[in-house]
Order: structure tokens, then C-alpha cells, then sequence
């Protein structure tokens, strides 16, 4: 029966020269995961921005109001096959559009039922931090200053 490298080397009687040391057995700074990889690192790119459900369907939509205001027909086509993307992605904005739907089918105009159905892909309004564009000024702005007034300090003033 033949051993193993490991096991006739244990077997071996060893001798200790000084300053001398004995040869490697395993690549220790391999095992380690020690030293510089062999192979070249390609050059890293950032990752496309992924973007929900809703925020597609919002801007697909987008695109089908202009095309519903340059050509109806061909607008109707595409507004069914929107329907069954609502239907997959987003179903609680679904009946919005099988309204304007029906409405764009029965000559009537489908705009109010498209401009629900826009509240609804753009989401809940969102709190921003800060405050708004509504809020009045707290604090005057300075007058301007006419030539009587200096633009030092009076302690700088000769």
C-alpha cells in the first residue's frame, strides 16, 4: 500500500540545520488567501438604476397621452396592451384604465379618467424635509444700501 506525501514525509528523520529553514509543504499565503491575485481585474461600472414597477408604468403612460393626442386609433391598441401591464404590475390601477377605455371606445372624452389614473401611477404625495415653497419669508431682506451708509463697520470708520 502506497502513503500519502504527507505521511512518508512524517516518517522521515529530520535534520535541523541552523538558519536553515525546512521547504514548504503547502502554499501557506495561497491557503492564507495572503499575497496578489494572479488575474486581472476588469474595470467596474455603476449599476443601472432600477426602477419600481409604478415608476415605468408612469413613464410608459406618459408616452401613450401622446400618442392618444397625435393618432386615437392606434392609441387604443396600445392603451389595451397597457391594461394588461396594470393588470401584472400595478391591479389596484386597473379599473382606471378600463374606464378610459370604455370611454375612448364610446367617442366620449377619456381625459378625467386618464388624469385619475396619472395620480394613481405617480403614488401617494411624499413628504419633504424643509420647509416648502408656501412658506412666507422670516426675515425681511436688508435695503439696499444708499450712499450715505458705508459698507465698514463705524469702529472701522476713520
Amino acid at each position: 500500500m502506497q502513503q500519502s506525501p504527507l505521511k512518508a514525509l512524517s516518517n522521515l528523520t529530520r535534520y535541523f540545520f541552523r538558519g536553515e529553514a525546512l521547504p514548504a509543504i503547502a502554499d501557506v499565503e495561497g491557503v492564507r488567501l495572503k499575497g496578489e491575485e494572479p488575474h486581472a481585474t476588469p474595470p467596474r461600472s455603476a449599476r443601472k438604476r432600477q426602477d419600481s414597477p409604478r415608476q415605468r408604468l408612469a413613464q410608459e403612460f406618459r408616452g401613450l397621452r401622446d400618442t392618444l393626442s397625435r393618432d386615437p386609433a392606434q392609441a387604443d391598441e396600445q392603451m389595451s396592451l397597457f391594461s394588461v401591464s396594470l393588470i401584472r404590475d400595478l391591479p389596484e390601477a386597473s379599473p382606471l384604465m378600463n374606464d378610459a377605455l370604455s370611454r375612448l371606445r364610446s367617442g366620449d372624452d377619456p381625459s378625467p379618467a386618464l388624469d385619475r389614473l396619472a395620480e394613481a401611477l405617480d403614488g401617494p404625495p411624499k413628504l419633504v424635509a424643509g420647509p416648502g415653497d408656501w412658506t412666507p419669508m422670516l426675515w425681511p431682506e436688508p435695503a439696499p444700501k444708499t450712499a450715505a451708509e458705508p459698507d465698514m463697520p463705524p469702529e472701522a470708520q476713520p
